[in-house]
């Protein structure tokens, strides 16, 4: 074979392999051009029953009088709470298995709400925020977003509520089950 040959051929494989990538990533449906899952918890909350949440046989419910609100969530959790500094304060709640753990933690907040990944910034500026969204929650809006850091990819969920600051926070692949507990929450009036 001549050597404009051998160009031609190698030519025509570098061109099926770039042909053969693309299609391959093109029809994966999973990946968005960030390289994350596609993320859509306002899709995933209207799945688990947003507002017509039916308890599961077996499940719990975590009351708060003082932050006035409550969800249900499985058997299996063990809910604590923390009383943190300044009058914040943290439910942690624990799952058996891994990465089935979240987090609410609150504190006073003077600032009327929608929440912002520009006004997060502000206090976290080196907090990563992608794929944020905002969603319709429990009555009020509210953003959702990835934040990946040293424990994985993360779930949060900010909102501003009676004057208060909600910081919702679970791993990814959590999504599905917290979307049904977030989907019994209740203010109470």
């Amino acid at each position: 074979m001549t050597k404009f040959g051998q160009l031609v051929v190698a030519f025509i494989i570098v061109g099926l392999l770039g042909a053969g990538i693309f299609w391959l990533m093109a029809g994966d449906k999973n990946v968005n051009p960030g390289g994350l899952p596609e993320f859509d918890f306002a899709q995933s909350l209207k799945n688990a029953g947003d507002g017509n949440f039916q308890p599961a046989e077996g499940s719990s419910t975590y009351e708060n009088a003082y932050w006035g609100f409550s969800f249900n969530y499985a058997g299996d959790f063990k809910v604590s709470e923390i009383d943190e500094e300044n009058g914040a304060f943290t439910v942690l709640a624990e799952g058996t298995g891994e990465k089935r753990t979240f987090q609410i933690f609150i504190a006073d907040f003077e600032e009327e709400g929608p929440i912002t990944p520009d006004r997060i910034k502000k206090d976290l500026p080196d907090i990563k925020i992608e794929q944020p969204q905002t969603i319709s929650f429990a009555g009020t809006e509210a953003l959702a977003f990835i934040s990946p850091d040293e424990q994985g990819k993360m779930v949060e969920i900010w909102f501003v509520y009676g004057g208060a600051l909600y910081q919702i926070r679970s791993y990814f692949e959590l999504t599905d089950e917290l979307s049904k507990i977030l989907a019994s929450w209740q203010f109470m009036e």
